[in-house]
């Protein structure tokens, strides 16, 4: 079981990636969600 450790790391990685997107979707849901109340507030 020599891979284990590199699939673990793969494995590890992939699931940073996957969370660091997941943030910047987060990210981005709150960005729009603030031009919104402006562009609300203007009109």
């Amino acid at each position: 079981m020599s891979f284990s450790p590199g699939l673990w790391n793969w494995d590890y990685s992939y699931n940073n990636k996957l969370a660091h997107i997941h943030k910047l979707k987060k990210t981005e849901d709150m960005i729009l969600m603030v031009l919104q109340i402006f562009t609300a507030g203007r009109y």
